[in-house]
């Protein structure tokens, strides 16, 4: 490697703005399309002269491209709009971001010294994965606003923050000089980690787990004669800011050649905060009951909305009345953890590592039914392992998971 820097860009809205490609992105169809057809599509490049640079800095530095997207589309795209990248052979994407595995065994196989390495992404995944891989992060605001966790949610900043073109310039040229950008950003870990995580996994399953019906993996033959679609839609919620949501964003996908459009995101989540309803009336429990959101596998700054917490905000409203505000995470997803679909592990050891609980926690004691709401479960290992930490707090109560839909392949 000639030169002794390595910059790596994201793609999706730091290089490109490529809002329009997420319906096709939901299909293999679609997928190809854009591969194929990139000019039938609106993109555009994020800022005037960011093609020039990101061209110039080939002389200057070893750039690489670091993406969840699939190869085929950022190639297209980045053609499209006359970035020179024909010499430029090393594309990492679907990566599964922050984890980058591929990224990472390159590193570690040549020994690369992190310092010289510098991540430029929009997204706070970009800076979990700066801080994943132990590398420097600029992020760049013109992908959107940062979302920002609430109260006592851990959080991770970026190395440098930058706003228009010269700015990234400037920040670039200090990281090829070697005058160091801020120290590599950390988590704050403002939340209650689980001790000895190896004892509490031994412990006695300590939760009854109620689910609305079975979830059927894509392509199952089931799939659409069940849920399990709507499940998959409620989970694209979190893909979506609370404004957008406000204004009604559509579910739309490619399929048969044409961009289709069915109703609303909203509707996803109304037709379960229903079916909740009825099923929790239906368990008949004694005593007054706390909805607790359970996390995703990665932090909930992450994602564009917090749709768990959403639905455990409105569960909580109607059986405790207006007056109840705890409307913040009480169980956080405070390291990220691969997700199981992607070879994660399922067990409570994990749990334990990256879970944590907001020290405020007290209200808990004042109901006599907790309920853990999570959208899919397999074998039970995030459900009763938050069940374990709330034990650890004291809680006597009653604990119950509820869930949109357990797994099933039969």
């Amino acid at each position: 490697m000639k030169n002794k820097h390595i910059i790596c860009f994201d793609f999706d809205d730091t290089l490109v703005f490529t809002s329009n490609l997420a319906p096709y992105r939901k299909t293999n169809e679609g997928r190809a399309f854009i591969a194929t057809n990139p000019d039938k599509i609106e993109t555009s490049v994020c800022l005037p002269g960011l093609v020039s640079l990101f061209n110039k800095l080939k002389t200057k530095a070893t750039l690489r491209i670091l993406t969840n997207s699939s190869e085929n589309i950022v190639r297209s795209i980045l053609k499209k709009h006359e970035f020179e990248i024909d010499d430029l052979n090393r594309f990492y994407a679907n990566q599964h971001k922050p984890f980058a595995t591929g990224f990472e065994k390159s590193l570690i196989a040549t020994n690369y010294p992190r310092d010289k390495i510098v991540l430029i992404g929009d997204s706070n995944i970009d800076l979990l994965t700066s801080h994943q891989l132990g590398i420097h992060s600029i992020f760049v605001s013109w992908g959107g606003l940062r979302r920002m966790p609430t109260n006592k949610a851990p959080t991770i900043n970026p190395s440098k923050v930058v706003n228009n073109l010269s700015e990234l310039e400037n920040s670039i040229d200090i990281f090829l000089r070697d005058k160091h950008l801020n120290k590599i950003p950390w988590i704050n870990e403002n939340v209650f980690r689980v001790q000895s995580p190896e004892k509490r996994c031994t412990e006695e399953k300590d939760i009854e787990i109620h689910t609305l019906g079975s979830y059927y993996p894509t392509g199952h033959e089931n799939f659409y004669w069940s849920d399990s679609n709507e499940i998959l839609r409620f989970k694209d919620i979190k893909n979506f800011s609370i404004e957008e949501l406000h204004q009604g964003v559509l579910n739309q996908y490619f399929y048969n050649g044409k961009l289709k459009t069915n109703c609303t995101m909203n509707h996803y989540f109304d037709y379960f905060k229903d079916k909740l309803i009825k099923k929790t009336e239906s368990l008949n429990l004694s005593g007054n009951i706390l909805f607790i959101g359970s996390p995703n596998s990665l932090p909930e700054f992450c994602y564009k909305s917090d749709v768990n917490q959403m639905m455990v905000n409105f569960l909580n409203g109607y059986f405790n009345g207006e007056q109840f505000n705890k409307d913040e995470r009480l169980i956080f997803r405070v390291y990220p953890k691969p997700e199981a679909h992607l070879g994660g592990n399922r067990n409570n050891i994990i749990q334990y590592q990256t879970l944590g609980i907001n020290y405020d926690c007290h209200y808990i004691h004042d109901f006599k039914n907790i309920a853990i709401f999570d959208d899919i479960t397999t074998t039970g290992s995030q459900l009763i392992s938050i069940a374990t930490i709330i034990r650890d707090c004291g809680y006597k109560g009653n604990i119950i998971g509820i869930t949109l839909g357990t797994t099933t392949s039969v």
